[in-house]
């Protein structure tokens, strides 16, 4: 579920572990690059259903269907697992002006999580990076707090 970049991505990797993924995108076009798209549409396992919703995930004990509407039409679904892929803008705005960020309100940082402003650092998925997985976003918390602390002593003396 989902029609940005994380959704193409999720799907093109189930692409190559599941025998069918279903996309389900709410809105007429996806909102994806267009690189993503192609790389979507041109495997044979993955099926895009446009205005289309998620109803209601149903199973006893497991995932076993997913009620859809399609255009105002219901139908069940069999499936076996549901990932939903809505992603959602950064909370930047309390540092607009503060720190550099990009056109979508990602914050820019260089590999040690510094901002453009001495003693900000940014980590996880509020800045400008490739892959916004809790994996990362911990390792970029790790990178911040070691440069903040590097900062702090340096600010004592």
């Amino acid at each position: 579920m989902g029609g940005g970049n994380t959704a193409f991505e999720d799907a093109k990797y189930l692409s190559n572990i599941c025998k069918n993924v279903h996309m389900l995108i709410r809105k007429s076009a996806p909102r994806a690059v267009s690189a993503l798209q192609e790389e979507v549409t041109r495997s044979n396992n993955i099926t895009i259903h446009y205005l289309t919703n998620l109803i209601e995930i149903k199973g006893d004990s497991k995932v076993e269907n997913a009620v859809i509407d399609t255009d105002g039409e219901q139908c069940v679904m069999p499936v076996s697992a549901v990932f939903l892929a809505i992603g959602r803008g950064p909370d930047t705005e309390m540092l607009q002006g503060v720190v550099d960020m990009d056109d979508n309100g990602y914050i820019i940082t260089d590999s040690q999580m510094n901002t453009s402003t001495p003693g900000i650092y940014a980590c996880g998925d509020v800045r400008v990076t490739t892959l916004r997985q809790i994996v990362t976003a911990t390792a970029d918390g790790a990178l911040a707090g070691l440069a903040a602390a590097k900062y702090v002593k340096t600010q004592k003396g």
